[in-house]
């Protein structure tokens, strides 16, 4: 048979901060900033979400069609609303930071679609299984594992990246500084 693809489902979404420089800029990343589930602010973001399912056939057999993975991946960068005629320094240190941070968060946006490739193979794989029971508890502990994976490769890249500040994603002037997730 032939493998089947994962649904991938992604949005990139946009928040607005102001200002004329560094400092006003800061300020409302810090502000406005994405929150993510332990209450800590970040500039940007990116968080997933999987499911799986099969069709069962209604014959008291445990006939199935093919598996469906889907991943849902949604990312929160800011958009600077307001940089006309700000200093050309302030926009080429913007430009640079907002590449580093969308750089450091694709990672997070690839890890995702690597789990939902892992898991459609690995579903694949086990449709054979006759057993209703047994295909299920098989699928929901290798979907498990899977997910767990990717949480850890996660969270072993922030802390690799200090959260993508060794990737450039860090807009600062002198010690105030704002980190991504």
């Amino acid at each position: 048979p032939v493998p089947s693809e994962p649904k991938i489902v992604e949005t990139v979404h946009r928040y607005d901060v102001r200002g004329k420089n560094v400092g006003e800029l800061i300020a409302e990343l810090e502000t406005l900033g994405p929150v993510d589930g332990s209450g800590s602010r970040f500039d940007g973001m990116t968080n997933w979400s999987s499911d799986w399912s099969w069709t069962f056939s209604p014959t008291g057999r445990c006939g199935h069609g093919p598996p469906r993975v889907t991943m849902t991946i949604d990312q929160m960068f800011p958009q600077w609303a307001d940089e006309d005629g700000a200093p050309a320094f302030v926009v080429r240190n913007w430009d640079r930071y907002l590449h580093a941070l969308e750089t450091h968060e694709n990672g997070h946006r690839d890890n995702a679609r690597a789990a939902a490739r892992d898991m459609q193979r690995e579903l694949d794989r086990l449709a054979s299984e006759s057993d209703c029971a047994t295909l299920d508890a098989a699928a929901d502990q290798a979907v498990q594992a899977i997910t767990d994976r990717a949480d850890r490769d996660d969270v072993l890249s922030d802390a690799r990246t200090d959260h993508g500040s060794t990737q450039g994603a860090h807009f600062q002037i002198g010690s105030a500084s704002c980190r991504e997730r």
